[in-house]
């Protein structure tokens, strides 16, 4: 399909950030199928610009691409025309018309028998009779000066059936579109694996295994076909892949005859119920291709000697530690009160994993214990006994985002040590939750090495302030020894630095809400991912599942605007000024978004959307509020006249509906990044939200 660029515009030239298009089948209101993004991913229709530009792809045809901004509502009449893709279709009805000619001269000219064939033939000649032998359909033979010499044969039905049934069943296996380049490809008869290298060295009884490339084609985007070679060169059609990555097994008599007889290869030594290709073995490790759930192929290492099966990603650059630590919403608790863990599968069984004696601790049951960590296994939350763990559910997230952009996945290895109801500084140097995360780190660190993996942290996630007292210099000091312990210990050249959440507890507010704003503002260690009042809560304060999930949702979202090397900052209000009873609050917006909004249905509607004016005299009620681009604004019920004015925001009310915090708003920028959760059935938003920071501004 071919690639498109368009820039929405008005009619002053200006880009139409954000606006929402349609393709249409041309002259008409129906909504065209089959488009892609740049990247290969499926794109939905209608669909939103990514900033001001329109990125996608469609099949062949004639659209009308309908632009949508405000009061801006234009279209566009455009083609898609794939001329290689042309090119192929002609080929390919060429082709079936020579099949067509090929079989009907076959057919005509199949001789009774032998004697039949040399009568009607002249020497050099070659003829074709009926075989008896049940692996053959027809015998091609050649008059040699009277004498009848066996040439080749066309294989039976039956013949092919059995090599089929025999076969990995390929033509039935879908492959990412960037499956070929991948190093090696692979077929599997019986229980004989037979892999084709790129450098085609590679022999199975006198068959050399390789490739060829379509010319017409380039990048592995059209028709590639694979070959057997024999000692002379004669090319042997093994399979080919067709340009949506659909493989077909083609084999010719002669390979039919070596696969039969082949017994080169040994059974699998990759342990497991893994769909794994192209299976080699050094001293210590067995090594295997694997294709993830977002189509991504790489080799993957397996302890030979291993107790555990775990085939772990090889990539030369580090491993990643994912590292999290704080009270009981960094931990499992409430999700398993309520409806407990809904996701308690390895999603990403190769690239995200975690230590195989636990993957977490609470430190108020002790220390984990260093000696039973050791290896590496896929990371999941179990259903009982507590529930979805942010590390896992960030982790997840954040491998899907990075198959939807082509990013290369180092790994990740997830793991929390945390404590409920627990101040600040009950996670400092000493402690047992400090121990415990450091064990963690140590034993990650030696578990990576075993699959010859070097490892570094970029972000440790901290949720962690419902037990708010002394939270500013306990977090400072946590922070400023936490980043070289790290470092010391994966042996990384650059700092950590940290995932911060911002806390929701119940009502009063407990004052760590603006500290927390502060430190992200203030240190540059320090990044405000996001704010947890949104989330929906088993009790007063824990989250759900779902709630556990969006958290995930927000961090892939903020790493995935930090990979594509934007400034990160959370929403919040950078600016408040007042003329009169109208007061302008001028906002921070995420990378990403590009305006803000009021939603009411994560969390329900919250009196004056969260917002609070109050001064010296106390607080003046709003009686209305008004939202664009990156501006609110709000009209007071009157003139306000104290000092001090400040406008509080998610500080003071909730929605009082149970399920949700008793703090909160109704603010927030929507990211054009889509839920890796909603992809998956689950019940949260399908593009991800970023919310209103809870804090106070002071009025200028």
């Amino acid at each position: 399909m071919e690639l498109k660029n368009f820039f929405p515009q008005d009619d002053q030239g200006n880009a139409l950030v954000g606006a929402t298009c349609y393709l249409y089948l041309r002259g008409t209101e129906s909504k065209a199928n089959g488009l892609l993004k740049a990247n290969g991913e499926i794109l939905s229709n209608p669909f939103i610009a990514e900033e001001n530009l329109v990125q996608f792809a469609a099949p062949n045809g004639l659209y009308d691409l309908r632009v949508i901004k405000d009061a801006r509502d234009y279209r566009i009449r455009v083609q898609f025309n794939d001329v290689s893709e042309s090119l192929q279709a002609a080929e390919s009805a060429a082709n079936r018309a020579e099949v067509a000619r090929d079989a009907t001269q076959l057919v005509a000219g199949v001789k009774n028998d032998i004697a039949h064939g040399l009568a009607t033939t002249v020497s050099g000649q070659t003829f074709t009779v009926a075989s008896a032998a049940g692996s053959q359909f027809l015998i091609v033979y050649k008059n040699v000066a009277g004498e009848a010499v066996e040439q080749s044969g066309y294989p039976s039905t039956s013949s092919l059936q059995a090599i089929a049934r025999s076969t990995y069943p390929l033509a039935s296996k879908r492959f990412h579109r960037n499956a070929f380049r991948a190093p090696w490809v692979h077929m599997i008869h019986g229980k004989k694996v037979h892999a084709i290298r790129p450098d085609g060295v590679h022999e199975m009884n006198g068959l050399t295994l390789t490739k060829s490339e379509s010319a017409r084609h380039t990048g592995f985007s059209g028709l590639t076909l694979f070959y057997a070679r024999d000692p002379a060169g004669t090319p042997h059609q093994v399979l080919s892949a067709d340009p949506q990555g659909r493989l077909s097994f083609i084999p010719s008599p002669k390979l039919i005859q070596h696969l039969e007889a082949s017994q080169v290869y040994p059974t699998s030594d990759i342990r497991g119920a893994y769909a794994v290709s192209n299976i080699r073995k050094t001293d210590t490790h067995n090594i295997a291709a694997v294709q993830d759930k977002g189509g991504q192929i790489y080799d993957a290492l397996q302890r030979r000697n291993g107790i555990h099966d775990t085939l772990v990603v090889s990539r030369a650059v580090p491993i990643e530690l994912m590292p999290g630590a704080g009270q009981s919403n960094q931990g499992g608790a409430g999700t398993g009160a309520a409806a407990g863990a809904k996701l308690t599968s390895a999603q990403w069984p190769h690239s995200v994993l975690s230590l195989n004696g636990r993957f977490q601790m609470q430190g108020s049951n002790g220390l984990v214990d260093g000696a039973t960590l050791t290896d590496l296994v896929p990371l999941y939350d179990p259903a009982t006994p507590l529930g979805q763990y942010p590390i896992t559910m960030q982790a997840f997230a954040w491998a899907r985002q990075q198959c939807r952009e082509g990013i290369a996945q180092p790994g990740v290895i997830g793991y929390t040590a945390w404590q409920g109801d627990t101040p600040a500084s009950g996670f400092l140097p000493g402690t047992n939750n400090w121990t415990n995360l450091m064990t963690f780190t140590e034993k990650s660190v030696q578990c990576a090495a075993l699959y010859q993996r070097t490892t570094e942290c970029h972000y440790i996630t901290r949720v962690q302030g419902e037990a708010g007292a002394n939270w500013a210099a306990d977090y400072a000091t946590w922070a400023d020894a936490v980043k070289p312990a790290i470092k010391a210990r994966t042996g990384q050249l650059f700092d950590p630095k940290i995932a911060l959440w911002q806390i929701a507890g119940v009502a009063p507010d407990n004052g760590v809400a603006n500290p927390q704003l502060d430190a992200a503002n203030n240190r540059a260690d320090t990044e405000l991912v996001g704010t947890l009042y949104p989330y929906p809560v088993s009790d007063v304060q824990h989250l759900t599942a779902e709630g556990r999930m969006m958290m995930g949702d927000v961090y892939s979202d903020f790493r995935l605007q930090l990979q594509r090397a934007r400034t990160w900052t959370p929403l919040q209000m950078q600016s408040v000024t007042r003329v009169g009873a109208v007061v302008t609050i001028t906002l921070a917006l995420p990378p990403g978004t590009f305006e803000v909004l009021k939603k009411t249905d994560w969390p329900p509607q919250v009196a004056q959307d969260g917002f609070v004016y109050r001064d010296s005299n106390g607080d003046t009620p709003i009686s209305n509020i008004a939202y664009s681009a990156n501006t609110i604004v709000l009209t007071l019920a009157t003139v306000p006249t104290g000092n001090l004015a400040a406008v509080r925001y998610g500080m003071d009310a909730g929605s009082g509906v149970a399920g949700w915090y008793q703090l909160g708003g109704n603010v927030c920028a929507v990211s054009r990044t889509r839920s890796a959760y909603y992809e998956q059935g689950f019940n949260v938003p399908e593009f991800i939200r970023h919310y209103l920071a809870r804090h106070s501004r002071l009025v200028a």
